[in-house]
C-alpha cells in the first residue's frame, strides 16, 4: 500500500518537474509498449446535454416533408435529410421528434421517429 502511494507521488512529481525526472532516468532505451507501474484514476466524462445521448444521438423536432425521392425534417433551425425513407414516409406531414446523429451536410442517421406533441 505504501509502495503504491510512493510510486504515485513520484509519478506526479515527475510530471510536475520533468527536469527532475530526466536526471533520474537511465540511459537505456525507452520501451513505448511498457506500462507505468502506477495507475492514475480516469478523468470523469463530460456531461452530455439533455438532448444528446452517445448511443442514439440527439433529438430534432419538426415536420416531415417529401423532397423529390427523399424525406426531410423541416425544423426551426433548418432542413435535415433523413436517411430512413421507409420510416419517415409513415410520418409525412406530421410533427415528430427524430432521434439520431447528424453530420455536417445536415443528414440525420435516424435511430427513431416518434410523434411529438404540438407546440
Amino acid at each position: 500500500m505504501r509502495i503504491g502511494l510512493l510510486l504515485t507521488i513520484v509519478s506526479v512529481a515527475a510530471g510536475l518537474f520533468p527536469g527532475l525526472a530526466a536526471q533520474s532516468q537511465s540511459s537505456q532505451p525507452i520501451d513505448p509498449t511498457a506500462q507505468s507501474p502506477s495507475t492514475i484514476a480516469p478523468t470523469p466524462k463530460a456531461t452530455v446535454p439533455l438532448d444528446m445521448d452517445q448511443e442514439t444521438g440527439r433529438s430534432f423536432v419538426g415536420t416531415i416533408a417529401k423532397r423529390r425521392h427523399a424525406y426531410v425534417l423541416k425544423a426551426a433551425n433548418g432542413e435535415y435529410l433523413l436517411n430512413d425513407t421507409a420510416e419517415a414516409k409513415k410520418y409525412k406531414g406530421k410533427r415528430v421528434r427524430v432521434t439520431g446523429k447528424s453530420n455536417e451536410n445536415n443528414v440525420i442517421r435516424v435511430k427513431m421517429i416518434e410523434l411529438s406533441p404540438p407546440k
